[in-house]
Formats: structure tokens, sequence, C-alpha cells
């Protein structure tokens, strides 16, 4: 009991692990306990790491609850998180003045890092992604609905959301910029579950097609509702929505 005890080092993972996003956070956390328990076995470092989960539950409140509890734990190193673009803007700026560095694996809003620009920016540069941002995504997607499928007139449909939104706004940006005309624009509230008496005026507008900014809980939904509408259009949307 009074021989040298091992460090340890504490690697937070701040993702949704409860609610509709739940299983994209709990894929998350294993990877990370995976990837911590190789680190181990390996003796990559001259300490021992410990995956510590903690439950942003897709909220930006929480997510800053959650910020301010792991930089207050002086064991933490890193932060593996935030997954929603919402939750990572204002996290980030706590883990900034804590200095403690933040990968996002998820978070495709640009102002996820940009931020870090800003005069106002407190503290140093330590937030970080490993995705291409929304101004890369959805640029490509209008690219991709004007030259390639020939569409010209597209109605836009988001969750509110920084991502969501974010995403919407840059594909309406290019879009128009190649001579495409956006029909529509429209948010939901995440969480929402009937769409059809939006999508039914969607589909008298006479577009070609919908693209989406939100997630796949909303995404899924409306694509079946699409469908039990008898609607032809095209359906186009972000990563968020791949699974």
């Amino acid at each position: 009991g009074c021989g040298p005890k091992e460090k340890t080092v504490k690697i937070a993972v701040a993702v949704p692990l409860t609610g509709d996003m739940g299983t994209e956070g709990q894929g998350l956390r294993r990877a990370v306990e995976l990837a911590v328990e190789q680190a181990n076995a390996a003796k990559r470092f001259p300490y021992k790491l410990e995956a510590a989960p903690f439950d942003d539950r897709a909220d930006p409140k929480e997510a800053v609850n959650v910020a301010n509890l792991i930089v207050s734990d002086s064991r933490v190193v890193a932060v593996i998180g935030h997954y929603n673009s919402g939750c990572a803007i204002p996290a980030a700026k706590v883990y900034a003045r804590g200095h403690i560095p933040m990968v996002t694996p998820a978070a495709t809003n640009p102002e996820v890092t940009k931020q870090q620009l800003s005069p106002d920016w407190a503290g140093p540069k330590m937030i970080f992604r490993v995705v291409p941002t929304d101004d890369v995504q959805a640029p490509f997607a209008a690219e991709y609905v004007y030259k390639k499928l020939g569409k010209r007139k597209i109605s836009l449909l988001h969750d509110k959301s920084p991502y969501g939104q974010g995403l919407a706004e840059e594909f309406k940006k290019t879009f128009m910029s190649l001579g495409g005309h956006i029909i529509s624009e429209d948010g939901i509230s995440i969480g929402d579950k009937d769409f059809k008496a939006l999508l039914t005026r969607l589909k008298s507008a006479s577009a070609d097609g919908l693209y989406f900014g939100g997630l796949y809980t909303e995404a899924g939904l409306i694509l079946k509702q699409m469908k039990e509408l008898g609607m032809n259009q095209i359906f186009v949307s972000g990563d968020g929505s791949r699974t």
C-alpha cells in the first residue's frame, strides 16, 4: 500500500451517450476506449491512459456544463468531442480557457475551429477536427446537383441547428452562384416526427428536389414520408444523414 502508484491521465470523451444521438456517441466512446486499451497494452506512454466518458445529450447547454466538469479535473489532458457542431462551438471556448486540447471527430460547422481566429478568443488555439467542413461538402453537393443531375430548382430544409442551418446556407450560396433557384426555405425542430403538412406544400412547389441540412433521425422520417406522399423529387443531404 505504501509503494509507488502508477500515474494515470484521462482522455475525456464528450459525446451524446443517451437520446436520439446516443447510438453515434456510444460508438465513439467504444472507439476511444479501444484505442486507449491498445495504447496501454503497447506501453506507448510512460503512464496509463483512462477514457472518461461524459454525456452532453447533444444539447449545447449541457455541453458547456460537461466542458466545465472536464476542465475542473486536473487529470484530464485532452478531449475527444463533441459530436454536434452546436455543442462543439460553445464547449471549445471552455476548453481553450482551461488549456485543454479538443479534437472533434464529427463537428463540421466551420465556426468550430474558425472562431479561434477571432480577437475575442481567450486562450491558445487548441481546437482541432478530423473531418471536412460544411463549406467543403455543401458546395460539392450543390455542384453535383446542378452540373451532374441537371437540377435547377431546389427547396431547402434544415433543423435550425448550427450544423443543419450552416449546411443549408453553404449549399444555397453555391447553388445560386451557379444559376440555380431556391424555391423555398423552411426550418424544422430537432425531435419533430410529422413532416407531412410541410412536405405536401413542398410537393406542390414544383421544385426538382429537396436539400436537407440535419441529422439522420429526422432525415429518415422525411424520406419515409416523402415516399408515402408519392414525391419523386430527389433528396440530398450532408454527412449527418448518412446513417
